[in-house]
């Protein structure tokens, strides 16, 4: 499981992969391609679930998509914390 950070909405996302990042926005697929491929069994699940912590994807939207993670959001705040206060809340 890759380390998570708070970003600047306060939403808990996995630490990005600035190289993979940088490959899926640059490159000649985008994530509608990669889904597409996985349902054709080219990648494995967990090929995609680590494509999706390097990517950067929050963690809400990884057990919106996985489903069955429901302990990683729970395990990754225990480990990080909560998000810092901001004026207003």
């Amino acid at each position: 499981m890759r380390e998570a950070i708070y970003d600047g909405d306060q939403v808990l996302r996995f630490k990005q992969n600035r190289i993979v990042r940088f490959l899926l926005e640059m490159g000649t697929h985008d994530m509608n391609d990669i889904v597409k491929l996985a349902s054709f069994d080219f990648f494995t699940r967990e090929e995609l679930k680590e494509f999706y912590q390097m990517i950067g994807y929050s963690l809400c939207g990884y057990c919106d998509v996985f489903g069955d993670e429901g302990d990683v959001v729970e395990e990754l705040e225990k480990r990080i914390g909560p998000p810092a206060e901001t004026e207003g809340t």
